[in-house]
């Protein structure tokens, strides 16, 4: 066992190799008996940590039954919670040549096996790889929804007992070689398989490294789920490309008690951490005053925020309320990412408090930014998202004419960077579409990355307004729907944050106003609702003065929401039109 109060790091520095196999075999090598990972069982318990020599040994058995299975390049998905088993058989799925695509655990709901089946499909899958334990329940599962399986199960006990091979090389792999399939969350569509090659993987841990200042000691700690973008790459992969310790959690570990996250922070004395807007403000929410008392939080420089939108009330509160603790203002760290460009696209390059700016709401409706000197009640916070990590690789498009934008303009953000993936899996039209974009009446002939996404550029700064596809237009002006949503859910104590969903349904020539609320448990099963639909209302049209057409409130846990807990705000349109939602109770306008 580690003692954590003196968790050992080293100051190990990367050298230039060219993929992951290369990396952590080096790691083997020279720092095969310092501390690759260390698990907490239920947030606290510490399991044995786990050296880069045991990660590597065990990658290679892994390795070794998965020859026996399968080819190189074929495609396996990975079913596991956070723990030892996913780490081992991603990198053995690296070093035996395969091409793994790591996926949430579905559970009862026919949509996320409906999800699983279009990757299988999309990928031609070759396994489906999960522990033993797991694989009963998988299989009662699937055959609720399916008459057949989706593929073959395999699992990881046997993989991992294979016969040692004393002899065991890792395939040859060059960096233009897909490393694994990272499937979008599917927020505004069909999740698509974005190939993510070694160059990708590298060119983004260079750029993670620079824009979290990992040049020394920076211990490592996340709850975030390892199939996902952020919690593996980001956290995972770039401990092990710096040699440093990754301590991580069970996301429900956090869910469960947000403390537990705080607490591991300050007794391993972490430096980089960090996790979705929503998760610091359930920590301002949740942890008591008591727990204030048990907490060190000095030993935190960069707490990154990230995957949804940033809000500024929340980073002021969680900076007030831990004040005391030990934490800084400066260590919050505002960042954007896509899937499509590995992770990470921009942060701040030295430690400050995050960039707010106050903006006149009106101009802001039009597409245009009118910075303010103080905030009034015409105006707007916008949190700025760092710097591009890339001097010139942002480009603020108008999606009209695919011209560049002045700054202070809203429109599309394009990219182009090393670490934009080549395409999507088996999907070229949507790759062209995504991946090959060329501005207007410009002499760049640069291929740009379309990201989806709408911001603007401010002396140097990226702030990201939302996402293109979920835009609502109401008689000219252009809304944000996580800008409702913050406002809506604040109307009523029957609403559960960080779960509504703001659309339009265009009726009677005009676009109308849709929200759909999940209600928190205790107030699920109420009889009269009209108290809530009334403060819904008045709330959404004193702030933006738009007259709501439709509210659905339903069960909890009942909103559609991605693999990183965005919001789908098109299944929800779809559900409330197809009248497929788990409702509660609603209300028309007429």
């Amino acid at each position: 066992m580690i003692d954590s109060t003196t968790m050992p790091a080293t100051s190990y520095q990367p050298d230039a190799l060219p993929t992951f196999v290369d990396i952590l075999t080096k790691r083997a090598s020279k720092n095969a008996d310092d501390t690759a990972l260390v698990f907490l069982q239920d947030g606290e318990q510490q399991q044995t940590p786990m050296t880069y020599r045991m990660l590597h040994d065990q990658a290679q058995q892994f390795a070794c039954g998965l020859r026996a299975q399968v080819a190189r390049d074929d495609r396996v998905i990975l079913l596991f919670q956070s723990s030892y088993e996913f780490a081992v058989a991603f990198l053995g799925c690296m070093y035996a040549g395969v091409i793994s695509i790591p996926l949430p655990i579905p559970g009862r709901r026919k949509s996320e096996w409906t999800r699983m089946q279009s990757i299988v499909e999309n990928a031609d899958c070759k396994l489906i790889v999960s522990i033993e334990k797991l694989l009963p329940r998988l299989h009662k599962h699937e055959a609720t929804h399916f008459e057949s399986t989706l593929g073959k199960y395999v699992s990881y006990e046997t993989l991992a007992s294979h016969p040692e091979r004393s002899d065991f090389i890792p395939v040859v792999t060059q960096g233009s070689d897909i490393a694994f399939l990272q499937y979008t969350s599917g927020s505004t569509g069909a999740p698509k398989g974005v190939a993510l090659t070694h160059d990708n993987l590298i060119e983004n841990q260079l750029l993670l490294k620079k824009g979290f200042r990992n040049y020394g000691n920076s211990v490592y700690l996340s709850w975030l789920p390892l199939f996902h973008d952020m919690g593996l790459i980001g956290n995972f992969m770039q401990a092990i490309y710096i040699a440093q310790p990754f301590i991580f959690m069970a996301p429900n570990a956090f869910l469960q008690k947000p403390y537990r996250w705080l607490k591991a922070i300050s007794d391993y004395r972490v430096r980089v951490s960090g996790a979705p807007n929503f998760a610091y403000q359930l920590c301002v929410d949740k942890i008591t005053d008591s727990e204030l008392e048990t907490l060190d939080l000095s030993s935190w420089e960069v707490a990154f925020n990230g995957a949804e939108p940033v809000r500024a009330s929340t980073l002021k509160q969680f900076a007030e309320r831990f004040k005391r603790c030990g934490f800084k203002a400066d260590a919050l760290y505002p960042c954007y990412g896509t899937a499509e460009s590995t992770l990470i696209i921009s942060g701040a390059i030295e430690a400050s408090e995050p960039v707010l700016l106050h903006a006149d709401r009106s101009s802001y409706e039009q597409g245009r930014i009118v910075p303010l000197q103080t905030q009034n009640e015409e105006s707007i916070v916008l949190v700025a998202s760092g710097t591009p990590l890339i001097e010139n690789s942002i480009a603020i498009v108008c999606p009209d004419t695919q011209t560049k934008h002045d700054e202070l303009h809203i429109g599309e953000i394009w990219l182009t960077s090393p670490c934009n993936a080549p395409g999507y899996w088996a999907n070229q039209s949507a790759s062209t579409r995504a991946f090959k974009n060329r501005l207007a009446n410009s002499s760049d002939e640069r291929d740009f990355l379309n990201t989806g996404d709408l911001g603007f550029l401010y002396q140097g700064n990226i702030y990201i307004t939302g996402r293109s596809k979920d835009l609502l237009i109401f008689n000219g002006r252009n809304i944000y729907p996580q800008d409702i949503e913050a406002c809506s859910e604040l109307a009523h104590a029957a609403l559960k944050p960080g779960r509504c969903a703001a659309t339009s349904l265009y009726k009677d020539d005009k676009e109308r106003l849709v929200l759909v609320h999940e209600l928190n448990r205790l107030h699920a099963r109420e009889s009269d609702y009209n108290e809530v639909f009334e403060a819904i209302r008045i709330a959404v049209y004193k702030e933006f003065a738009i007259p709501v057409h439709a509210i659905a409130l339903v069960s909890p846990s009942s909103v559609p929401m991605t693999s990183s807990g965005k919001i789908r705000r098109q299944s929800c349109k779809s559900q409330f039109i197809e009248q497929q939602l788990d409702l509660v109770a609603s209300w028309t306008e007429y």
